[in-house]
């Protein structure tokens, strides 16, 4: 049997069953009698001795007690939530002001280093361009000197 011989047969039993199930509630409804007079009332005494008020009062009451724990615990985290935002937020704002201060002391002694790296650089170029002068100087006086020399030389 191929499958589509199996597909229609599985849909021909199907809507068998389903035509079944059609007429048989149809026939349960048409047959109940009075209709709405035979419907039992939802609330009042029972035969069975079960105050069906007091059961949907006590049931009401439970609901709305469960209602306000509810709300109330609801309350409680919101609360909760908001103050772990603040705290949060505060150590947010203290790191940031730490690392805003561990900046500028890096950044000072940064500075701090770099005056006292530059003073002596600045020391030693002066006494070596003092040194400079000096030795010019007395180069000047040698060239000088040999040059008189070099004229008396010169002369004789």
């Amino acid at each position: 049997m191929g499958n589509f011989t199996k597909s229609i047969l599985y849909s021909t039993t199907v809507l068998a069953a389903g035509l079944v199930a059609v007429f048989a509630i149809y026939n349960n409804v048409s047959t109940s009698g009075n209709g709405v007079a035979d419907i039992a009332p939802a609330a009042g005494e029972s035969e069975l001795g079960i105050n069906f008020e007091d059961s949907a009062q006590k049931a009401a009451d439970s609901v709305e007690g469960a209602i306000d724990a509810a709300a109330e615990t609801a309350s409680e985290a919101a609360a909760e939530l908001n103050d772990m935002a603040a705290a949060a937020g505060e150590t947010i704002s203290e790191t940031a002001e730490d690392v805003v201060d561990a900046t500028v002391d890096t950044a000072e002694d940064a500075a701090e280093a770099t005056e006292e790296a530059i003073e002596p650089a600045a020391d030693a170029t002066e006494e070596t361009a003092e040194e400079a002068a000096d030795e010019v100087e007395d180069a000047a006086e040698a060239t000088e000197e040999a040059v008189e020399e070099t004229t008396e030389d010169a002369k004789h």
